[in-house]
């Protein structure tokens, strides 16, 4: 996997209110910018492994689409999801780590293709705005849980 991004806060609330916010991810347009939408397309049950979402993602001047599955869950520790989004292959971990008072919430954004199929001008592009947007997105968290 092909590290594009990472950042971490450090909370001082409840974990459970937290982790229950983070992990709907019909709740992600409301703290990370350029996400437009996400919408439960299956029956699962919410924050549960084969629960998938459709994503919708303003991206350089364009709108792209892609379903994300949950993929792993361990409540108040830690949530996996995958896209399908092409050429990227998407994956996002977020870990959620006992810290003093509080707990440390830290959120990697991967891609999973096999790096010879990626345009790495391409790669530096998509690494520098994910990681932009996901500093502002924890700014966004930390006002409304802080």
């Amino acid at each position: 996997m092909i590290l594009l991004a990472s950042v971490s806060l450090t909370i001082y609330s409840p974990i459970d209110a937290f982790f229950e916010y983070v992990t709907d991810l019909e709740n992600y347009p409301n703290w990370f910018p350029g996400v437009l939408k996400v919408q439960r397309i299956n029956p699962h049950k919410p924050s549960s492994p084969g629960l998938k979402y459709l994503e919708i993602i303003e991206f350089a001047d364009s709108t792209l689409e892609q379903t994300v599955e949950v993929t792993e869950i361990s409540i108040n520790k830690f949530l996996v999801t995958q896209g399908d989004a092409q050429p990227l292959l998407t994956q996002m971990n977020m870990n959620f780590t006992p810290q003093g008072k509080g707990f440390l919430f830290e959120v990697s954004y991967y891609s999973r293709q096999d790096p010879k199929k990626l345009d790495h001008d391409m790669l530096a592009v998509v690494s520098s705005n994910i990681a932009q947007r996901a500093e502002l997105g924890m700014k966004a968290l930390k006002q409304k849980f802080d």
